[in-house]
C-alpha cells in the first residue's frame, strides 16, 4: 500500500486518496488508519455499508 500511495502522489495534481472499506472489516478499517488515513465518515454504496478515509499529500508525506 505504501508503494501505491508513493505513485498515486508523484502526481502532483493528487491532493488526497480517498478509500471505502467495508464497515464491518475492522482489521482493514485499522490497517488504513495505521497508514495515516483519517475517518471522513459512513456512506451507503449500494447495499454496502462503508466507511470513507482519506489521506491527503500532506499527511502521506509527513510520514515519510
Amino acid at each position: 500500500m505504501a508503494l501505491a500511495l508513493d505513485w498515486c502522489f508523484t502526481d502532483a495534481r493528487v491532493t488526497a486518496v480517498l478509500i471505502d472499506p467495508l464497515e464491518r472489516n475492522v482489521r482493514a478499517r485499522a490497517f488504513y488508519e495505521r497508514l495515516g488515513f483519517v475517518e471522513v465518515g459512513p456512506r451507503r454504496f449500494g447495499s454496502d455499508d462503508c466507511v470513507v478515509y482519506r489521506i491527503s499529500r500532506e499527511g502521506w508525506l509527513a510520514q515519510a
